[in-house]
Protein backbone atom coordinates (compact mmCIF):
# COMPACT_ATOMS: atom_id res chain seq x y z
CA UNK A 1 0.00 0.00 0.00
CA UNK A 2 3.01 2.20 1.05
CA UNK A 3 4.45 1.75 -2.03
CA UNK A 4 1.14 2.16 -4.04
CA UNK A 5 0.46 5.88 -2.32
CA UNK A 6 3.98 6.68 -3.38
CA UNK A 7 3.35 5.91 -7.15
CA UNK A 8 0.62 7.68 -7.00
CA UNK A 9 1.80 11.37 -5.49
CA UNK A 10 4.70 10.64 -8.08
CA UNK A 11 2.30 10.63 -11.00
CA UNK A 12 0.23 13.81 -9.49
CA UNK A 13 3.88 15.34 -9.66
CA UNK A 14 4.52 14.64 -13.17
CA UNK A 15 0.89 15.46 -14.46
CA UNK A 16 0.88 18.84 -12.77
CA UNK A 17 4.51 19.96 -13.97
CA UNK A 18 2.84 19.20 -17.52
CA UNK A 19 -0.77 21.05 -17.27
CA UNK A 20 -0.90 21.01 -21.21
CA UNK A 21 -0.78 17.43 -21.41
CA UNK A 22 -2.60 16.99 -18.28
CA UNK A 23 -6.01 18.73 -19.79
CA UNK A 24 -5.55 17.21 -23.50
CA UNK A 25 -5.14 13.82 -21.79
CA UNK A 26 -8.38 14.35 -19.14
CA UNK A 27 -10.53 16.11 -22.07
CA UNK A 28 -9.45 13.01 -24.81
CA UNK A 29 -10.61 10.67 -21.75
CA UNK A 30 -13.86 12.25 -20.95
CA UNK A 31 -14.59 13.02 -24.75
CA UNK A 32 -14.08 9.38 -25.16
CA UNK A 33 -15.70 7.94 -22.03
CA UNK A 34 -18.89 10.09 -23.39
CA UNK A 35 -19.53 8.66 -26.68
CA UNK A 36 -18.86 5.36 -25.38
CA UNK A 37 -21.49 5.93 -22.69
CA UNK A 38 -24.00 7.63 -25.71
CA UNK A 39 -23.21 4.32 -27.76
CA UNK A 40 -23.87 1.94 -25.40
CA UNK A 41 -27.01 3.50 -24.70
CA UNK A 42 -28.74 3.52 -28.04
CA UNK A 43 -27.29 0.10 -28.76
CA UNK A 44 -28.87 -0.91 -25.32
CA UNK A 45 -32.12 0.73 -26.49
CA UNK A 46 -31.94 -0.91 -30.09
CA UNK A 47 -29.98 -4.43 -29.48
CA UNK A 48 -30.12 -5.64 -26.15
CA UNK A 49 -33.22 -5.29 -24.37
CA UNK A 50 -36.13 -6.06 -26.02
CA UNK A 51 -38.74 -3.58 -26.67
CA UNK A 52 -41.75 -4.06 -24.91
CA UNK A 53 -44.17 -3.25 -27.47
CA UNK A 54 -46.91 -5.18 -29.59
CA UNK A 55 -45.04 -6.57 -32.76
CA UNK A 56 -41.39 -4.19 -32.20
CA UNK A 57 -39.87 -5.14 -35.68
CA UNK A 58 -42.76 -3.41 -37.41
CA UNK A 59 -42.11 0.17 -35.50
CA UNK A 60 -39.98 2.90 -36.70
CA UNK A 61 -38.90 6.41 -36.77
CA UNK A 62 -39.90 8.68 -39.26
CA UNK A 63 -36.84 10.76 -40.52
CA UNK A 64 -37.19 14.50 -41.72
CA UNK A 65 -36.50 15.13 -45.24
CA UNK A 66 -34.91 17.91 -46.61
CA UNK A 67 -35.71 17.49 -50.07
CA UNK A 68 -33.58 20.69 -51.42
CA UNK A 69 -30.51 19.42 -48.77
CA UNK A 70 -30.86 16.05 -49.84
CA UNK A 71 -30.27 15.70 -45.97
CA UNK A 72 -32.86 13.42 -43.05
CA UNK A 73 -32.95 14.83 -39.50
CA UNK A 74 -34.87 13.38 -36.68
CA UNK A 75 -37.31 15.78 -35.63
CA UNK A 76 -39.85 16.98 -38.37
CA UNK A 77 -43.02 18.89 -38.79
CA UNK A 78 -46.33 18.15 -37.12
CA UNK A 79 -48.05 18.91 -39.95
CA UNK A 80 -45.80 16.40 -42.11
CA UNK A 81 -46.16 13.82 -39.71
CA UNK A 82 -50.22 14.03 -40.63
CA UNK A 83 -49.82 14.28 -43.67
CA UNK A 84 -47.40 11.19 -44.44
CA UNK A 85 -49.96 9.06 -41.82
CA UNK A 86 -52.72 10.18 -44.30
CA UNK A 87 -51.34 9.47 -47.58
CA UNK A 88 -49.04 6.53 -46.64
CA UNK A 89 -50.33 2.76 -47.72
CA UNK A 90 -47.36 0.70 -45.87
CA UNK A 91 -47.97 2.36 -42.49
CA UNK A 92 -51.48 1.39 -40.03
CA UNK A 93 -50.62 4.57 -38.67
CA UNK A 94 -48.64 7.08 -37.43
CA UNK A 95 -47.86 8.51 -33.86
CA UNK A 96 -45.83 12.02 -32.93
CA UNK A 97 -44.82 13.19 -29.73
CA UNK A 98 -42.61 16.77 -28.51
CA UNK A 99 -40.24 16.60 -25.84
CA UNK A 100 -41.91 18.99 -22.84
CA UNK A 101 -39.96 19.93 -19.90
CA UNK A 102 -42.59 20.65 -17.31
CA UNK A 103 -43.33 21.94 -13.95
CA UNK A 104 -44.86 19.84 -11.34
CA UNK A 105 -46.62 21.26 -8.69
CA UNK A 106 -48.83 20.22 -5.88
CA UNK A 107 -46.51 18.69 -3.46
CA UNK A 108 -43.96 19.65 -0.88
CA UNK A 109 -41.24 20.52 -3.46
CA UNK A 110 -42.24 21.84 -7.08
CA UNK A 111 -39.78 19.31 -9.53
CA UNK A 112 -39.03 19.68 -13.34
CA UNK A 113 -39.72 16.44 -14.99
CA UNK A 114 -39.35 15.17 -18.22
CA UNK A 115 -42.39 15.10 -19.83
CA UNK A 116 -43.96 14.78 -23.65
CA UNK A 117 -47.17 15.65 -25.33
CA UNK A 118 -48.15 12.95 -27.77
CA UNK A 119 -50.77 12.21 -30.65
CA UNK A 120 -53.63 10.54 -28.51
CA UNK A 121 -53.13 7.60 -30.64
CA UNK A 122 -49.36 6.63 -29.81
CA UNK A 123 -49.85 4.35 -27.04
CA UNK A 124 -52.55 2.16 -29.42
CA UNK A 125 -49.84 2.09 -32.18
CA UNK A 126 -46.76 0.54 -30.18
CA UNK A 127 -49.77 -1.57 -28.36
CA UNK A 128 -48.90 -0.97 -24.53
CA UNK A 129 -51.22 -0.51 -22.41
CA UNK A 130 -50.94 1.36 -18.67
CA UNK A 131 -50.14 -1.64 -15.73
CA UNK A 132 -52.79 1.00 -13.43
CA UNK A 133 -55.82 2.74 -14.87
CA UNK A 134 -55.03 3.42 -18.81
CA UNK A 135 -52.97 4.88 -21.31
CA UNK A 136 -54.12 7.70 -23.63
CA UNK A 137 -56.72 7.34 -25.92
CA UNK A 138 -58.46 9.21 -29.14
CA UNK A 139 -60.82 10.76 -27.42
CA UNK A 140 -57.89 12.62 -25.17
CA UNK A 141 -56.87 14.44 -27.81
CA UNK A 142 -60.12 16.19 -28.23
CA UNK A 143 -60.20 20.22 -27.80
CA UNK A 144 -63.57 19.81 -25.34
CA UNK A 145 -61.56 16.96 -23.38
CA UNK A 146 -60.55 17.66 -19.95
CA UNK A 147 -56.01 17.75 -19.38
CA UNK A 148 -55.49 14.22 -18.16
CA UNK A 149 -51.82 13.26 -17.63
CA UNK A 150 -49.95 9.27 -17.40
CA UNK A 151 -47.21 8.61 -15.14
CA UNK A 152 -44.10 6.56 -15.80
CA UNK A 153 -43.74 3.48 -12.88
CA UNK A 154 -40.37 5.59 -11.83
CA UNK A 155 -42.21 8.88 -11.09
CA UNK A 156 -45.22 7.53 -9.24
CA UNK A 157 -42.86 5.49 -7.29
CA UNK A 158 -41.25 8.58 -6.22
CA UNK A 159 -43.19 11.37 -6.42
CA UNK A 160 -46.51 9.26 -5.09
CA UNK A 161 -44.86 6.81 -2.91
CA UNK A 162 -46.44 3.99 -5.33
CA UNK A 163 -50.04 5.45 -3.82
CA UNK A 164 -52.38 2.71 -5.49
CA UNK A 165 -55.67 5.42 -5.34
CA UNK A 166 -53.29 7.84 -7.84
CA UNK A 167 -55.91 7.09 -10.73
CA UNK A 168 -58.15 10.43 -10.50
CA UNK A 169 -55.98 12.07 -8.15
CA UNK A 170 -55.24 15.76 -9.89
CA UNK A 171 -51.95 17.17 -10.25
CA UNK A 172 -50.32 20.58 -11.52
CA UNK A 173 -48.03 21.16 -15.16
CA UNK A 174 -46.94 24.35 -15.33
CA UNK A 175 -49.82 25.78 -13.85
CA UNK A 176 -52.92 23.58 -15.45
CA UNK A 177 -54.65 20.75 -13.80
CA UNK A 178 -54.14 17.29 -14.95
CA UNK A 179 -56.09 14.42 -13.99
CA UNK A 180 -54.20 10.75 -13.85
CA UNK A 181 -55.19 8.85 -15.92
CA UNK A 182 -52.77 5.58 -15.43
CA UNK A 183 -49.14 4.25 -14.64
CA UNK A 184 -47.38 2.71 -17.37
CA UNK A 185 -45.92 -0.55 -16.72
CA UNK A 186 -42.33 -0.64 -14.91
CA UNK A 187 -40.22 -1.73 -18.04
CA UNK A 188 -42.05 0.38 -20.58
CA UNK A 189 -39.51 2.77 -22.08
CA UNK A 190 -40.64 5.47 -24.61
CA UNK A 191 -38.98 4.72 -27.96
CA UNK A 192 -36.45 8.22 -27.66
CA UNK A 193 -32.63 8.22 -27.30
CA UNK A 194 -32.42 11.05 -24.65
CA UNK A 195 -35.14 11.44 -22.42
CA UNK A 196 -37.47 8.46 -21.31
CA UNK A 197 -40.45 10.91 -20.18
CA UNK A 198 -42.11 10.17 -16.83
CA UNK A 199 -45.12 11.70 -18.32
CA UNK A 200 -47.11 11.97 -20.46
CA UNK A 201 -50.25 14.55 -22.24
CA UNK A 202 -52.24 14.32 -25.20
CA UNK A 203 -51.72 17.01 -28.10
CA UNK A 204 -55.18 19.11 -27.94
CA UNK A 205 -56.89 19.80 -31.24
CA UNK A 206 -59.01 18.91 -34.31
CA UNK A 207 -56.87 16.70 -37.08
CA UNK A 208 -57.23 19.92 -39.38
CA UNK A 209 -56.05 21.94 -36.60
CA UNK A 210 -52.78 20.04 -35.56
CA UNK A 211 -52.42 19.43 -39.23
CA UNK A 212 -51.76 23.52 -40.60
CA UNK A 213 -48.21 24.12 -41.49
CA UNK A 214 -48.36 27.75 -39.70
CA UNK A 215 -46.56 27.24 -36.27
CA UNK A 216 -46.60 23.19 -36.48
CA UNK A 217 -44.32 22.13 -33.52
CA UNK A 218 -41.12 19.90 -34.29
CA UNK A 219 -41.84 16.74 -33.17
CA UNK A 220 -40.80 12.90 -33.60
CA UNK A 221 -42.87 10.82 -35.44
CA UNK A 222 -42.92 6.67 -35.80
CA UNK A 223 -45.16 4.36 -37.13
CA UNK A 224 -46.30 0.57 -37.52
CA UNK A 225 -45.94 -0.97 -40.93
CA UNK A 226 -48.88 -3.38 -42.07
CA UNK A 227 -48.36 -6.62 -41.92
CA UNK A 228 -47.60 -7.20 -45.97
CA UNK A 229 -45.56 -4.13 -46.14
CA UNK A 230 -41.40 -4.75 -46.17
CA UNK A 231 -39.01 -1.79 -44.71
CA UNK A 232 -37.69 -1.64 -48.60
CA UNK A 233 -41.28 -0.74 -49.88
CA UNK A 234 -42.37 1.80 -47.46
CA UNK A 235 -38.61 3.31 -47.74
CA UNK A 236 -39.57 3.94 -51.41
CA UNK A 237 -43.29 5.28 -50.72
CA UNK A 238 -42.51 7.63 -47.55
CA UNK A 239 -39.46 8.87 -50.11
CA UNK A 240 -42.52 10.32 -52.57
CA UNK A 241 -44.46 11.43 -49.85
CA UNK A 242 -41.69 13.04 -48.26
CA UNK A 243 -40.14 14.92 -51.53
CA UNK A 244 -44.41 15.92 -52.33
CA UNK A 245 -44.35 17.30 -48.96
Amino acid sequence: MSTFLQDVAYGFRVLRRAPGFTAAAVLTLGIGIGINAATFSIVNILSLKPLAYRHPSRVAFILGTNAARHQRAMNLPLADAIDVGRQMRSFEGVAAYEYWSANLTGGSVPERIQAYKVTAETFALLGVDAATGRALTASDGKPESPSVVLLSDGLWQRRFGGDPSIVGRVVMLDGTAHTVVGVMPRRFEFPVFNFKGEAWTAFKGTPDALARRAGSPSIVAIARLKPEASYQSAQAELDTVMHRL
